[in-house]
């Protein structure tokens, strides 16, 4: 049997001594991340924060396209931040247009949701030869469910994206390794 979290909320916007607090919302959550972070509270796991950016991906795209270089454009974020390996130093979606993939290179896009809140990320970037549209991977991590999503749409005929393993089932969507090739 799964472990349970409630988390309550307790508000009295009128109070203004510290008094007993009422009770006004339970939730009780299923979810693995949630799961294992209660696993670990009941085992005496320490100091946990379940708000530790729990969710992230980082999207690792090689450039398979010969002499060719690969831009990052049209980033978005609908929910969480990019980052650029310290998840506490965000990068605005601004800041992740323009980034050049030389070819034969690896380069990561990595985002996450935001610390010391429950929030998952979301969002997309394109990829582009000149002014040509590779295609666009998209994301969603959401906090609060068990289902995690990435696609790559919108391909261009005379390409191939390959998409590898990533997790589908909760918590984290962690490394995705995805490889750009022209098809000839």
């Amino acid at each position: 049997m799964s472990p349970t979290v409630t988390v309550s909320v307790n508000i009295d916007t009128k109070q203004t001594e510290p008094k007993e607090l009422k009770d006004v919302s339970t939730k009780a959550v299923t979810d693995p991340t949630i799961d294992a972070l209660a696993k670990r509270l009941t085992e005496g796991g320490g100091d946990i924060s379940l708000f530790d950016y729990a969710q992230w991906l980082n999207m690792r795209i090689k450039n398979l396209l010969g002499n060719a270089s690969i831009e990052i454009k049209e980033a978005t974020i609908t929910s969480g931040k990019f980052y650029n390996e310290d998840k506490d130093k965000s990068l605005l979606p601004s800041q992740v247009d323009g980034t050049v993939i030389a070819p034969g290179q690896i380069v990561t896009v990595s985002a996450c949701g935001k610390k010391g809140a429950w929030v998952g990320t979301e969002g997309k970037i394109s990829l582009y030869e000149g002014s040509t549209r590779i295609c666009v991977f998209s994301w969603d991590c959401p906090f609060w469910s068990s289902k995690n999503s990435f696609n790559a749409t919108s391909v261009h005929p005379s390409y191939n994206v390959t998409v590898g393993d990533w997790n589908q089932t909760g918590g984290a969507i962690g490394n995705v390794y995805l490889e750009v090739e022209r098809l000839d």
